[in-house]
């Protein structure tokens, strides 16, 4: 019975992670915007077809969460679509979400 268990958990072990597995190994560079305001960044962004990912409504919807401190700290995601990696897109700046600044991204496999 043991035995059953184990070998159900690595088979499904195996498939999820094989969900996750982005081809090409490894994904493309974005433009330079770090330290871009978001708003020229954004543009950039789209114009090297990263397409921005509906997380939520209003004005900005590829914004996934922020953080709404003192400061604001939000992640945008976009998708490329021919390699499957998201990218996102890590911006800061006041309260009131104006002058939002990138500071850095980082990537993962969308399934």
């Amino acid at each position: 019975m043991t035995r059953m268990f184990l070998l159900i958990c690595l088979l499904c072990n195996g498939a999820v992670e094989a969900a996750y597995v982005c081809r090409p190994a490894s994904p493309r560079t974005p433009p330079p915007v770090v330290g871009e305001s978001y708003t020229v960044a954004r543009k950039a962004l789209i114009a090297d077809d990263w397409e921005p990912v509906r997380k939520s409504f209003g004005e900005l919807p590829e914004r996934e969460s922020c953080d709404m401190r003192l400061n604001v700290s939000c992640d945008f995601v976009f998708e490329d679509v021919q390699s499957g990696y998201a990218l996102i897109v890590e911006a800061s700046g006041k309260a009131d979400m104006s002058g939002l600044v990138v500071t850095g991204y980082t990537f993962r496999c969308r399934p």
